[in-house]
């Protein structure tokens, strides 16, 4: 099993290529052979899904898509726990399609997660959009200015297949401070690492990290954290009314139903919408009704059959020519990491 934390300080790896996500934006992707080839479709099929935007993160830069379905509906037995609340599992695919087939081959009990229920899975790609009602997400939608150029292509697209757009607004309650449940869970999760000392080994630890984030969180008191999932269950009931007007809403993949949607369980499908002016790919996502991963998997793929972005490919990080193999690393440096210097012509010297 994947984990996707290692951004925040959680990887021993001390060498990587990484590529900025674009002016401004703070965010960085790792390079390597991860991004191409068998990997891609095999290891990511069962990715953890977590906060704060961990679970896009190896979907973004490839043009994948990604479901990540309600926390009870596939089983976490045998995954590296981070928020046992929050945690799910789901796949990321070529298509809206593959992570259909996908999630309906992983979902449901196995006898080992015992929080795991047995619904039906009553996917059917064949949909009338003009029968749904499809919200869209103002005011998140507003604030995305670096990609509102690709929101609003999205949203010309589904209206050319017929879909009618309701304007809907997320509940306004302290979304982000209620983020201490999940460092809270976290610290639970990785108690021995911090009481060993070996959170020392972690190579980043600056402000934020996650061996910071482990020791700050155990001073997080037991009323806060409980007076915390009471809050939490009033966005639970909140969303239930905002469900009432729609069957799928739609909303830029990173801002402030981000943290909503992980702390409500209303499962998500990530999709690729364009490039902004770096080069650099953008998604949207579509967020569906408690246990109701069906109906937004089917509105996925009618974006993704009316859109050829999940086509569009990136170049091999290393250039065919290079006459060094991708699986050769230079003496002393990671497998797949590194600069592979210019090959030096015969008759010259360097």
């Amino acid at each position: 099993m994947i984990a996707g934390g290692s951004g925040m300080g959680g990887c021993l790896v001390r060498r990587a290529n990484t590529q900025s996500l674009g002016p401004g934006t703070g965010q960085q992707r790792v390079i390597g052979r991860i991004r191409r080839g068998r990997l891609c479709r095999i290891c990511l099929l069962r990715h953890r899904y977590r906060n704060l935007g961990i679970h896009r993160f190896p979907f973004h830069p490839m043009r994948r898509y990604r479901i990540a379905p309600h926390l009870r509906k596939v089983s976490r037995y045998g995954a590296m726990a981070l928020s046992w609340s929050m945690d799910k599992i789901g796949p990321i695919a070529r298509s809206a399609e593959d992570c259909a087939m996908v999630f309906n081959a992983i979902r449901g009990p196995d006898g080992l997660d015992q929080t795991v229920v047995d619904l039906p899975f009553n996917y059917t790609p064949d949909i009338d959009l003009s029968t749904f009602r499809i919200g869209y997400l103002t005011s998140a939608s507003e604030q995305d200015t670096l990609n509102r150029k690709q929101n609003q292509a999205v949203l010309k697209t589904l209206q050319k297949l017929g879909a009618q757009w309701i304007p809907v607004e997320i509940p306004r309650l302290p979304g982000y401070p209620l983020a201490l449940i999940l460092t809270a869970e976290a610290a639970a999760a990785f108690d021995e690492l911090t009481r060993s000392n070996r959170d020392t080994l972690l190579v980043r630890q600056i402000r934020n990290t996650w061996p910071n984030v482990f020791r700050a969180a155990r001073f997080i008191p037991a009323v806060e954290y409980l007076q915390a999932n009471r809050v939490r269950y009033r966005l639970i009931q909140e969303m239930r009314k905002v469900f009432q007007t729609v069957d799928v809403y739609v909303t830029p993949s990173f801002g402030p139903n981000l943290l909503l949607t992980n702390l409500t369980g209303h499962p998500c499908v990530a999709v690729p919408n364009g490039f902004d002016a770096t080069g650099h790919p953008t998604s949207l996502s579509f967020i569906g009704d408690v246990y109701d991963e069906a109906t937004v998997l089917a509105v996925a793929k009618k974006f993704q059959d009316a859109t050829d972005f999940h086509k569009k490919h990136p170049p091999l990080f290393y250039p065919e020519k290079q006459s060094l193999s991708v699986d050769r690393a230079q003496p002393g440096q990671p497998m797949g990491c590194g600069t592979i210097p210019t090959p030096v012509s015969a008759g010259t010297t360097s």
